[in-house]
């Protein structure tokens, strides 16, 4: 019974690790300090983690319907679950394709539910499940997809899974956290 009980403790510390570590760099890139910059103020603060940086970025290709312009684009058009805050912030994300991420709270009190959603919604949009990557319990999930056929975020770019993952902070808030990765 111990045996059973420490394992799945270890098994949520080891998918519970990595959002960890993405939320504190999030919030190290959000405090540290910019060269040549004022100090801003707490108002600036929260503004910053929550608007999108602009990021000056080489001349995007061509989008189709299938091929966003970019990674943030691509991440930020997909469907996305009621409450979802407008703009959506984005964060910094090391393992992350061009090392973007959407990293959002919502207000939720069941995690199945979302699961279903992206689910069925990114099933409309083309995409693929890959079921062996697929974990889930009352903590939150983790779940992978294949993008459509044809979708690509520039000539040179590799193939691509979009890892959705969710972590439930409390019985009323849900932590997303939305990536593209390299196959």
């Amino acid at each position: 019974m111990a045996h059973t009980t420490l394992l799945g403790n270890l098994r949520r510390w080891a998918l519970l690790t990595p959002l960890a570590t993405l939320l504190l760099a999030s919030c190290a890139e959000a405090i540290a300090p910019q060269p040549n910059a004022t100090k801003p103020t707490p108002q600036a603060t929260v503004a910053s983690e929550v608007t999108p940086k602009a990021t000056p970025e080489a001349a995007p290709e061509t989008a189709s319907k299938a091929t966003p312009k970019g990674v943030v684009e691509a991440l930020q058009s997909l469907p996305h679950p009621a409450g979802t805050p407008n703009p959506i912030p984005t964060i910094n994300s090391p393992n992350s394709y061009d090392q973007k991420a959407l990293n959002f709270q919502i207000a939720s009190n069941d995690s199945n539910s979302l699961l279903e959603f992206y689910r069925e919604n990114l099933v409309k949009e083309g995409y693929t499940e890959r079921t062996i990557n697929t974990v889930s319990g009352d903590w939150g999930f983790s779940i992978v997809f294949l993008p459509p056929d044809g979708f690509a975020l520039g000539a040179d770019a590799p193939q691509l899974s979009l890892v959705i993952q969710a972590t439930v902070l409390s019985p009323e808030s849900v932590n997303i956290n939305v990536r593209y990765e390299k196959v």
